[in-house]
Formats: C-alpha cells, structure tokens, sequence
C-alpha cells in the first residue's frame, strides 16, 4: 500500500505543480482544480496595441 498512497500523494503534487503554473500563466485559478487536461485554458489577452504593429 505504501507504494500506492505514494503514487497518488505525488499525483496530487503533480495537480498542485499544473495549477500555480497556470494561475502563474494566466493570473487566474485553473477551473479544472488542476487538473490541467479537463478544459482548454483562455487565451492570454494581448494589449490592443499588439494588433496593431506591423
């Protein structure tokens, strides 16, 4: 058993490592709880002036 609790304790490091870098990504939560594959992330807005450079 000690092999299995440390597989899903490492999984849910894992959850926790995807959600502070996507809150770090975005500036936002993740929805999916950190889950990372359960919804397509925003697209970061850009600034308008982006769009308009050459």
């Amino acid at each position: 058993m000690g092999i299995y609790t440390a597989l899903i304790t490492r999984r849910r490091e894992v959850q926790h490592i995807k959600y502070f870098s996507y809150t770090v990504k975005y500036g936002v939560p993740d929805p999916g709880g950190g889950q990372g594959n359960l919804h397509t992330p925003p697209k970061p807005v850009r600034p308008l002036f982006w769009n308009l450079r050459p």
